[in-house]
């Protein structure tokens, strides 16, 4: 929907010296088509019974034909429980697969990641694996995004897949934020959202996130985060399709201490916002201390409170 930033985090690992690709063997982080280019040191993996695992440091995604875009990371640990079918190359591709769709999401450079059969094959053995009360987590520590002079950053951020009979249940955590740009004293200290989509539908949600692919319905169980006193919750259910302009959907949302969003925005200069969220605070409805907005949007057009804003 919204394009964040989040700041770089002063002195990484990973910058400590350039990461190296294995020479003996193809990297259990590569996907085909050479749509992303992976390095990272220290790449190892373990497969059990019902158990998988991997672990990679200093990790650096480059995009072939955006050499200013990149993404970093200082750790990255994966791991399956109860997946019997997922294996550390499985979790290893999809990694990869969710750091480039989040590479080209965030940056607006959607479409030119890798195509959508590579990251529908990417992330086709979770889907398979992801059994009723099976589980995949992946955390990426000390997350950097260089996006040409743009630095943004996470502390750490985390994938939590669950199976719960035919859908798989998607929770997506990011702690630790800021960026080089001003917006920085609206971002949150942490964010959350649970998603709930068919299992089978898996590999083309993540395809559709990526900029390519069919539209996917998804259920939108809560968004969360929270600046300073300030709390967000919303819920709802969104079309996930290759671009915002063709996505659609609707949120209610939820914010607590809205005041202090608009105090921090005069606070740090930024105008345009504190004037944005003064006027969203004159179209709110209000439920004790929250400000209460129901959010609609399709076809260019986003729907506040049944008031219509085109934006396009």
């Amino acid at each position: 929907m919204t394009r964040s930033a989040i700041p770089a985090l002063a002195a990484l690992p990973f910058l400590l010296g350039t990461p190296h690709l294995a020479a003996a063997a193809p990297s259990p982080l590569a996907l085909p088509d050479r749509c992303i280019h992976v390095a990272a040191d220290g790449v190892t993996g373990r497969d059990g019974a019902g158990a998988a695992g991997l672990d990679a440091a200093r990790l650096l995604l480059l995009l072939p034909d955006r050499p200013d875009l990149s993404l970093h990371a200082a750790h990255l640990h994966a791991v399956s429980h109860g997946a019997a079918s997922v294996r550390a190359g499985d979790l290893g591709r999809a990694s990869t697969a969710a750091a480039a769709v989040l590479l080209t999401a965030l940056t607006g450079q959607r479409g030119t990641g890798c195509p959508d059969p590579v990251l529908q094959d990417a992330a086709a053995p979770l889907a398979a694996g992801l059994a009723p009360h099976a589980s995949i987590d992946f955390v990426w520590d000390g997350v950097s995004l260089h996006d040409g002079e743009q630095r943004t950053s996470i502390h750490r951020l985390s994938l939590h897949l669950e199976g719960r009979g035919a859908d798989a249940h998607l929770t997506v955590s990011a702690d630790g934020s800021g960026t080089n740009d001003p917006i920085a004293a609206l971002l949150p200290q942490s964010a959350s959202a649970s998603l709930s989509v068919p299992r089978a539908q898996l590999p083309q949600l993540l395809s559709a996130a990526g900029g390519d692919g069919q539209p996917v319905d998804v259920a939108i169980e809560s968004l969360r985060a929270r600046h300073d006193t300030s709390r967000l919750e919303a819920d709802g259910e969104a079309q996930v399709s290759r671009s915002a302009a063709d996505s659609q959907g609707r949120l209610h949302l939820r914010v607590h201490d809205f005041d202090a969003l608009t105090q921090a925005a005069g606070d740090a200069g930024l105008t345009r916002a504190r004037t944005a969220l003064f006027l969203a605070k004159l179209v709110a409805r209000h439920e004790g201390d929250a400000s209460v907005w129901d959010l609609a949007w399709q076809g260019g057009t986003v729907t506040v409170n049944n008031v219509p804003l085109p934006t396009r």
